[in-house]
């Protein structure tokens, strides 16, 4: 009877859907269809008809290897060339560094050039340079980690040798060809959802649990993540999710520390070596503190 109840048991398990999986395969499902795409909630495309009708007088936020992002003004277009000043030349406080006009000329689909507010979003069909072959090749956009998009960098599908990173907006640009995707504004409330109600780890596992592709559910393509089969989510590894639980207690004192289920340990901050107490999962993990921490902040 036990082994039975065990078996529904692992049955039921393995049942449970994957939301973010689920509305991938819907959007990616319905492919080109664009119409049907922008009707279907969780669904999203890019869309280029935007950029396909930039024109002379158009403003548009251009980036300058000097100067990164400005606001420039299209001069001129040549089938897909397009030709943009920018006068004057600011800071990011504002104040001018240069009197006189700096033109840019590369073309529409270039990440060089972008609306005042961004289109662009993770799951976007794109080409990248190929910094060895020096030629273009179709990808999609995996990471945009920051408004400026240079620092780190973004992130390309690198197909098995996994993501191309710290590309820079001159080496990526829009594909003429797009379809239908998730929508981002989908991945993180759900991702937040799945913590809450489904694993219960931290808060700040939705960082994995938002991937949903599980060939990228790996610790050397997404630090600390792995893919867990009962809950069907990527989900932080235990000794990370642990270490984060039991560090948010170190200003809660010993007893709470030491007496949470977890096995978290107790180090006041008179021992050598330390200002502040510290609340940690284990011994071993006061060696691997800092790195952790370090990570943290880049999700």
């Amino acid at each position: 009877m036990l082994k039975l109840l065990l078996i529904t048991f692992s049955l039921v398990l393995s049942q449970i859907s994957n939301p973010l999986k689920d509305k991938d395969k819907e959007c990616k499902d319905i492919g080109g269809d664009l119409a049907s795409c922008g009707g279907t909630e969780g669904c999203t495309y890019y869309p280029i008809s935007d950029r396909v009708t930039w024109d002379r007088d158009q403003e548009i936020q251009v980036y300058t290897d000097l100067y990164g992002w400005q606001n420039g003004t299209i001069q001129s277009v040549d089938v897909d060339m397009l030709t943009v000043d920018v006068d004057p030349v600011v800071s990011s406080s504002g104040e001018v560094v240069n009197n006189h006009t700096l033109t840019i000329r590369d073309n529409r689909y270039s990440f060089v050039f972008r609306e005042n507010s961004p289109l662009e979003f993770v799951g976007i069909r794109i080409e990248v340079f190929h910094r060895v072959e020096h030629r273009w090749f179709e990808s999609r956009l995996t990471a945009i980690n920051d408004d400026d998009w240079i620092n780190p960098g973004m992130w390309a599908d690198g197909g098995e040798f996994g993501n191309i990173v710290d590309l820079q907006p001159h080496e990526v640009r829009v594909s003429t060809i797009q379809d239908c995707w998730i929508n981002p504004d989908f991945i993180e409330p759900t991702a937040e959802e799945l913590v809450a109600s489904r694993t219960g780890q931290e808060p700040e596992a939705v960082s994995c649990t938002k991937i949903f592709d599980e060939s990228l559910c790996v610790t050397e393509k997404n630090f600390n993540c792995e893919w867990s089969d009962d809950w069907n989510v990527c989900a932080l590894n235990n000794k990370t999710n642990n270490f984060i639980h039991c560090i948010k207690l170190s200003g809660d004192g010993k007893t709470v520390c030491e007496e949470d289920p977890i096995g978290c340990v107790y180090h006041a901050a008179d021992e050598p070596g330390r200002d502040d107490p510290v609340c940690i999962d284990s011994a071993g993990s006061l060696s691997v503190i800092f790195l952790i921490l370090v990570v943290l902040l880049l999700f």
